[in-house]
């Protein structure tokens, strides 16, 4: 990607070309575009994300929706621009006072960010895993000042088999995890076709 902006290329054919076909089912396209291999390379990488962040909002042109997976959020926070031209932003957090709190530091920066050009700010939410362990929703949105998107079930034994290649129970597709997740799947895919309506209009 770095190359492909270096030499002014388009980076939304370089997307397209560098990513892999998680899916091949008749209809249905899912690819996968790998991150970094060194943590230390995003450092790196700072001229390229405003172009990049770009290039995924025109894959919208050709009827692509575009998930990114920041990981941990730490200093100095994530890519401006990759906030700016998100139709949503969902904060996955555990229900603990240590990930509220942790949350609650990069709140503002990501609530600040607005879509170039216009007065759209990108929607910010929350997706609580764990709901209850030990604090519920509402206190959670309270102290955070924001909505909750979802909650996610604090199912471990499925969790494994996503997170760890563990082997699947009997009872995964109906686990309490995987129906939160699909639950949670179609509230964003809800959320992100009113706030694509809202920048269109």
């Amino acid at each position: 990607m770095a190359e492909a902006h270096r030499d002014r290329r388009s980076l939304r054919e370089v997307v397209i070309d560098q990513s892999i076909p998680l899916s091949d089912h008749e209809g249905t396209r899912r690819l996968f575009l790998p991150g970094f291999t060194k943590a230390g390379s995003a450092a790196h990488f700072g001229a390229v994300w405003p172009d990049l962040a770009e290039a995924f909002d025109r894959l919208s042109d050709v009827d692509i929706d575009v998930i990114v997976d920041c990981g941990q959020v730490s200093q100095p926070g994530l890519p401006a621009a990759l906030v700016e031209r998100s139709a949503v932003t969902a904060v996955v957090l555990n229900s603990s006072l240590r990930a509220v709190m942790s949350a609650r530091v990069h709140m503002p920066a990501l609530c600040d960010r607005g879509r170039p050009g216009t007065d759209v700010r990108s929607q910010v939410g929350m997706i609580v895993v764990g709901e209850g362990q030990p604090y519920g929703t509402g206190e959670i949105a309270k102290a955070l000042d924001t909505t909750i998107i979802g909650t996610v079930a604090a199912d471990r034994q499925s969790a494994g088999h996503l997170s760890d290649g563990r082997p699947r129970h009997r009872r995964f597709d109906s686990s309490p995890l995987m129906r939160s997740i699909v639950d949670v799947g179609a509230r964003l895919a809800t959320d992100l076709q009113r706030s694509t309506e809202l920048v269109r209009s």
